[in-house]
């Protein structure tokens, strides 16, 4: 029977190796509620791990339960899986963004579809969170304008904005420095303050060290295998 207030139910999950990841999933087991905060350790040279694409219902489990808001994703409609992720706030292993597109439409575009948010509305956040992570404003030019420390921060407002119920963070600080780090750990514990869940995953031991101190629940990634840390 799921508990009403689970968000995010990993039950004996497994997930093989593949050439798109460094390393697999193998008997994980975890649950999220609202306000939870895992950090997950990682391994160097073996970042890309598959954990937030299968909670994301993005691949499939090769075996275990993983559910997410009560609801496996394999028994859910595509109208309804995308009903689902837009509950979720990613900020991914590698930052993806629409060419084509200036950094505030690439930003507001899942709102704007999955929400009937008004605009000035939506804009009026995002311009918040930019100006947060040390922007004026939502910047209105293309990806290929901005440096890479901009778009790992910018991708903090897209992962932010809309108040989601959870966060998946893939080493979102990397080439980021202590100071944008540290604000963005204090965006994240308020949005759990808020009732949302988040997931941080990093190798990278600084972060990891002030994740000690935020952090619910801590693990290490080990050869596919996740381990609880004690909290110091």
């Amino acid at each position: 029977m799921n508990e009403p207030d689970l968000l995010v139910e990993l039950e004996n999950v497994s997930v093989p190796g593949s050439p798109w990841f460094d390393v697999g999933l193998s008997d994980v087991s975890f649950r999220l509620r609202p306000g939870d905060w895992i950090a997950v350790r990682l391994e160097p040279g073996a970042t890309h791990c598959p954990l937030a694409d299968a909670i994301s219902g993005l691949i499939p489990v090769e075996q275990g339960r993983l559910r997410y808001l009560g609801k496996a994703w394999e028994e859910v409609s595509s109208r309804e899986a995308d009903r689902m992720r837009s509950t979720l706030g990613r900020v991914f292993e590698q930052t993806n963004w629409i060419s084509n597109l200036d950094i505030d439409e690439n930003i507001l575009l899942s709102q704007r579809y999955h929400t009937q948010r008004p605009e000035s509305e939506i804009r009026e956040e995002a311009d918040r969170l930019a100006r947060n992570f040390g922007f004026d404003q939502l910047p209105g030019i293309r990806p290929a304008h901005l440096t890479t420390s901009d778009l790992v921060r910018l991708s903090w407002v897209r992962a932010l904005l809309g108040s989601p119920r959870l966060l998946l963070l893939e080493r979102p600080a990397r080439e980021c420095t202590p100071v944008w780090r540290d604000r963005l750990m204090t965006e994240v514990a308020a949005a759990c303050a808020r009732g949302a869940a988040a997931l941080w995953l990093t190798d990278d031991p600084a972060t990891w060290a002030g994740l000690q101190h935020k952090a619910v629940l801590l693990f290490a990634l080990n050869d596919s295998t996740m381990t609880p840390v004690p909290k110091p």
